[in-house]
């Protein structure tokens, strides 16, 4: 097909980005249903009854008080709760077990920090995740931002918090530790194999602890659970990404009647990088990331006629500017190589060397801000996306503005 006009161009590349948002907005509301794994385990219900079946498998963040099982493949979900489980496990995933616990929730944050040193221990029946099994036995509870690591010794149906607490110091007015956690390990891991500074280092983290674990066995075998191995890790990817967008923009005085001025659309190229973590739960189904991408759009309008005399007015914009996005993105994996996925998130945009005038006045751009959402499929280092970023104001003071675009852009993953 011939384009005989630019204006042609953008109408066509419009027609077909619509296309594309409509195609993939069926296609990941079909995948999100699909999206489901049910996995191998077994549940342990009261009076130590044991069920072989398909466990939801969503990889926890925060440790669940329900789960959703089935018994055979074609089954309907059914679902049990805390009451009814004593143990469940996915199998080479993770294990949960039940304990009725004292559990110190204290808060970290500095709004409601506590100005006592003493853990505020409550009675809850929690089901915590298993981490290390073993004559001592180390398990953990997530909720939110809280997290709590319990140890199990001589009797495994019973466990205890390892004590950690951010408090307010009164009498020094600073925010301090009760790590009496290290006092608790020394204690109960008492092995040659450890030395006192192993227990003034270690951190109240899983991975740290694990460590202590593991250098307490020693080379013992079958005395330390190999969960903890298995479980999903947490990633950084480094891209490189480019594309095109279809952008426009309008401007008109707020204080003056019928002064709007819109500009043609234009495809503008956009060149970028890309950081994103992937978060190491629910099987890396999210991620986080930071996308700094340079764009730059110019466009002009040339107001003539007999009520301007024998003169007109151009109305103008050049700017080029620096987007910095941050987001939050849900991937819809199909393999190993191929997933799908949806993003949203936040952009600053920083103007670069960019002015506009409005009917032959001249006006300064500013930094802005808008949301934007995005879809797309990523195929081994390769990935593709539709983005849509939503209106900002461009322009300070009195004056009205909206910017907004639709791009297609590729990615490359290097790191």
């Amino acid at each position: 097909m011939l384009i005989s006009h630019p204006l042609n161009a953008v109408i066509t590349i419009q027609y077909i980005m619509k296309k594309l948002i409509y195609f993939f907005a069926l296609l990941f509301s079909s995948l999100a249903v699909g999206q489901i794994n049910y996995e191998p385990g077994y549940i342990i219900k009261n009076n130590n009854i044991k069920i072989e079946c398909l466990i939801k498998n969503i990889d926890w963040k925060d440790n669940p008080s329900s789960i959703e099982y089935k018994l055979t493949e074609n089954q309907t979900p059914q679902t049990i709760n805390i009451d009814n489980i004593e143990e469940f496990s996915v199998l080479n995933s993770s294990k949960f077990k039940r304990f009725t616990v004292q559990i110190d929730r204290s808060p970290n944050n500095m709004k409601n920090i506590s100005h006592s040193r003493d853990p505020i221990f409550k009675t809850e029946t929690l089901l915590l995740k298993l981490i290390v099994d073993g004559t001592i036995s180390l398990y953990a509870y997530e909720d939110s931002n809280l997290i709590r690591y319990f140890v199990s010794t001589e009797n495994p149906n019973e466990v205890t918090q390892l004590v950690y607490k951010q408090f307010f110091n009164d009498k020094e007015n600073v925010v301090t530790k009760n790590e009496y956690y290290r006092q608790q390990l020394s204690l109960i891991m008492k092995s040659e194999n450890i030395a006192y500074e192993d227990f003034k280092k270690v951190q109240y983290k899983q991975e740290s602890l694990v460590k202590l674990f593991e250098k307490y066995y020693g080379t013992k075998e079958n005395t330390i659970s190999d969960l903890n191995k298995n479980q999903v890790k947490g990633g950084i990817n480094f891209k490189v990404i480019a594309g095109a967008s279809i952008a426009s923009a309008k401007m008109e005085n707020l204080n003056v009647y019928n002064t709007l001025t819109e500009f043609d659309s234009k495809t503008i190229p956009n060149l970028g990088l890309e950081a994103e973590y992937i978060m190491p739960f629910n099987k890396n189904k999210w991620s986080i990331f930071f996308n700094p991408m340079y764009q730059k759009f110019d466009s002009e309008n040339i107001e003539t006629g007999f009520y301007y005399g024998d003169s007109t007015r151009k109305s103008s914009i050049e700017y080029s500017y620096l987007d910095l996005n941050f987001g939050l993105r849900h991937y819809m994996f199909l393999n190993q190589k191929s997933k799908f996925f949806l993003g949203a998130g936040a952009t600053m945009a920083v103007p670069l060397n960019s002015s506009a005038m409005f009917r032959n006045r001249k006006l300064d751009i500013t930094k802005s801000s808008n949301l934007f959402i995005g879809g797309g499929f990523a195929y081994n280092r390769f990935s593709a996306e539709i983005r849509c970023n939503f209106k900002r104001s461009i322009v300070a003071g009195d004056w009205g503005s909206n910017y907004n675009s639709v791009g297609i852009l590729a990615g490359y993953k290097f790191l």
